[in-house]
């Protein structure tokens, strides 16, 4: 029952989420379609996580847990895209040059305010890395 009830409170959140976001405008910079493209990636894993998870009578529990870590992935690097990188860093990135190792990536997006309180590096470390 407690699945039922986590399961049914992350659709909820991901249909409130998705209300705002369908049609709203992206500001029209490298910086914000690198970072909004990745967090909306972050958001399509969580749905088909969701999705996986919510199959009756038979979910892919296997499959929705390995999508954890990209999703994990691409939200941190669309934080970081948004908030820390330069802009050398962005137009590498664009330019398909792969950004640094999340560890590095997460202890930067942990000195901006809102994310200091050391879960994204908690997060992290439940997956071994």
């Amino acid at each position: 029952m407690l699945l039922d009830n986590a399961i049914a409170s992350s659709a909820k959140w991901l249909d409130a989420c998705n209300a705002r976001l369908d049609g709203a405008a992206v500001e029209a910079s490298d910086r914000t379609r690198v970072s909004a493209g990745l967090l909306h990636l972050s958001l399509e894993h969580h749905g088909a996580i969701q999705l996986l998870i919510s199959n009756k009578p038979h979910p892919h529990y296997g499959s929705a847990c390995a999508l954890l870590r990209p999703q994990f992935e691409s939200f941190v690097r669309g934080v970081w895209f948004h908030h820390c990188a330069n802009e050398q860093q962005l137009k590498d990135f664009i330019n398909r040059c792969e950004p640094q190792r999340i560890d590095s990536l997460i202890l930067a997006i942990e000195t901006v305010p809102g994310y200091e309180e050391g879960l994204l590096k908690a997060t992290n470390r439940t997956f071994g890395k």
